[in-house]
């Protein structure tokens, strides 16, 4: 453990380091979201509640059983209607490439292998449920995907409570003056720059998965 009078410094796209911490199961929930981009113009994906009065992205809660990878696909089709794949993108994780001997270096791996759709943000946000105010912190993992041209939005996938959203495309400009939560901004900015710069840098590359 580092020193107590140690302040860790995480990079800019992250808000500060959080203390060494142990929550028991039924003190947290896992969630999945996603911000989904529509490449061939450009624009992304945003949810309306007019009951709530707010735009915001499809996530949800981790189901029994259910991946987290999962859950981001199966909340992205509920809320927003939308059958989405994870976007490939040289997102950069820290996640292990798995058993790879001998380990190559950065340079020598293929450009095609940099990239990957593991989770772009973890946003951590702790809420009070019930006459109690029990706490519970609700940690969501955030993914990149994506829907073609001629994508289609189905109806009736949502659930009994969520049955005012509306679903609309809109340019990212429009979406981040829209967003309530300060966090999903982050998390929409981010995505669509590394699509933008992905884009722009390898334009010629075809990715398996990728429109």
């Amino acid at each position: 453990m580092p020193p107590k009078h140690f302040t860790p410094t995480l990079s800019g796209d992250s808000t500060g380091a959080v203390p060494d911490s142990l929550f028991f199961c039924r003190d947290f929930l896992l969630g999945a979201g996603t911000v989904i981009i529509q490449p061939s113009t450009g624009k992304v994906v945003l949810i309306y509640s007019p009951t709530l009065g707010i735009w915001f992205l499809p996530k949800g809660r981790k189901d029994i059983g259910e991946s987290v990878e999962q859950a981001a696909l199966r909340e992205a089709y509920e809320e927003a209607g939308y059958r989405v794949q994870f976007l490939p993108l040289p997102i950069p994780t820290r996640a292990p490439k798995g058993k790879i001997s001998p380990q190559p270096s950065k340079e020598s791996v293929p450009i095609q292998q940099r990239f990957n759709t593991e989770p772009i943000y973890i946003t951590a946000e702790c809420y009070l449920k019930g006459p109690k105010k029990i706490a519970t912190e609700y940690f969501t993992f955030w993914y990149v995907t994506f829907i073609g041209p001629d994508a289609v939005q189905e109806e009736n996938t949502r659930m009994a409570n969520e049955q005012d959203y509306e679903t609309s495309l809109m340019s990212v400009e429009e979406a981040l003056g829209k967003l309530k939560y300060s966090r999903q901004v982050e998390v929409v900015r981010k995505a669509y720059q590394l699509w933008v710069e992905t884009e722009k840098n390898f334009k010629d590359l075809k990715l398996e998965g990728t429109p």
